[in-house]
């Protein structure tokens, strides 16, 4: 306990004469924890952060991940999954900000990235628009297993009338991290934008992300709203 009350005196000081920022990503991790770790303890946690290739891979930490690790109790486990979502909930509130002032994909991808990009299963997330493109809210859909690696359309109109949507961005990620689309990626994207003008509810982009990239429906001109001769008419 005597070594972690150290780092924390030492992180006191640093903290007075340099300030947060100047915190490098162990010693900020090390800040959130309380002082009944022990250096075995301290040890093994720097290099859980040092195993995953940057911050936002390690965002990405369940509670169960951490209590299958047996490196934490409960409360510093609690301590560090509320910083992760206090890190999520910013990152929308900002999100959500920039939408309605400027309706700009700028920061959208970013967070698509932050939230599934790191994942390594298919996660498969809708945002819900209503008719002036203000973001009502998001749902993670589907989570991909061996058996199943697609979302049900069903699945999401039924969140989208739940939430009262008129508009939606589909979005998932690629683990490969290779965001370009497969032929079935462009299947179901034609099926989902299909369903969606039946119901009256559009899908103004899909999104598909990787680690650190992205790729748009909507700037690559593959919606079929974007190609009339492809979409379905009624008249």
């Amino acid at each position: 306990m005597k070594q972690l009350q150290t780092i924390h005196e030492y992180l006191q000081l640093k903290a007075n004469k340099k300030g947060i920022k100047s915190f490098n990503d162990e010693e900020l991790l090390l800040l959130l924890l309380d002082e009944t770790l022990d250096k075995k303890q301290v040890y093994q946690l720097l290099q859980l952060l040092k195993t995953h290739k940057n911050i936002l891979s390690f965002l990405q930490l369940s509670y169960s991940d951490f209590q299958q690790l047996q490196i934490l109790q409960q409360k510093n486990i609690l301590r560090i999954l509320a910083c992760f979502e206090f890190c999520n909930r910013i990152l929308y509130e900002k999100l959500q900000q920039q939408w309605k002032e400027s309706t700009t994909l700028e920061l959208l991808p970013q967070w698509l990235i932050h939230m599934i990009g790191h994942q390594e299963q298919e996660y498969f997330t809708v945002i819900f628009l209503n008719n002036r493109h203000k973001i009502l809210q998001y749902k993670h859909i589907f989570i991909g297993t061996h058996k199943q690696s697609f979302a049900n359309p069903r699945e999401i109109f039924i969140a989208a009338l739940t939430h009262k949507a008129s508009k939606i961005i589909c979005a998932h990620n690629h683990p490969s991290g290779d965001p370009r689309p497969s032929l079935a990626d462009l299947n179901s994207a034609k099926i989902i934008e299909q369903s969606g003008f039946l119901l009256g509810i559009e899908v103004i982009d899909h999104l598909i992300v990787s680690q650190d990239k992205y790729y748009s429906f909507f700037e690559h001109e593959l919606l079929l709203s974007q190609n009339k001769d492809n979409f379905p008419s009624f008249d």
